[in-house]
């Protein structure tokens, strides 16, 4: 019907490149950008090809702790969430813990939104730490965040339109 198509062709099936240009110009120098799950895939064959791909959660705490200790900060793009948890559950872990939601970028293809988050600017607590009770601290907001309609495990939360940057 018309209705299905202004639907399917308000957004892109995934917006690979909006992703890529959003993290481009957000990312301080020293950053690091990757790509994880099926991202990684239409980064290398299209979109980014000297993007680098993480697989797996030593990798990604390597690379987070090298930033860290040069001052800068890890980006990860991935899409497909269900995916990514039940085909590498320690790097969705690590990505749950470690890492801050920035911006969503909505797609039409089901569960195929494309997620950027950043590495927060401080490492969470020992599991222990957490089990006596304390939280863990997290860096201030910086802008005011809503919940999306129908949200995911990871990237729940969006940055609310201000200006043109989301």
């Amino acid at each position: 019907s018309a209705a299905t198509l202004v639907q399917n062709y308000r957004f892109p099936k995934q917006d690979y490149a909006g992703a890529r240009d959003f993290v481009a110009a957000e990312r301080a120098p020293g950053d690091a950008v990757v790509a994880a799950g099926l991202a990684a895939y239409s980064y290398a064959s299209l979109y980014a090809p000297d993007l680098r791909e993480v697989d797996d959660a030593a990798t990604l705490e390597a690379l987070r702790s090298e930033r860290a200790a040069g001052g800068g900060r890890v980006w990860v793009i991935y899409s497909f969430p269900l995916h990514l948890r039940s085909t590498a559950p320690e790097l969705y872990a690590a990505l749950e813990r470690d890492f801050e939601p920035i911006r969503t970028f909505r797609g039409t293809l089901g569960d195929g939104d494309v997620h950027v988050l950043r590495s927060r600017a401080e490492a969470a607590p020992a599991p222990h730490a957490q089990a006596t009770g304390s939280r863990p601290s997290r860096a201030p907001a910086r802008e005011r965040l809503t919940v999306r309609s129908a949200p995911t495990p990871i990237g729940a939360w969006r940055r609310c339109s201000t200006g043109g940057t989301a």
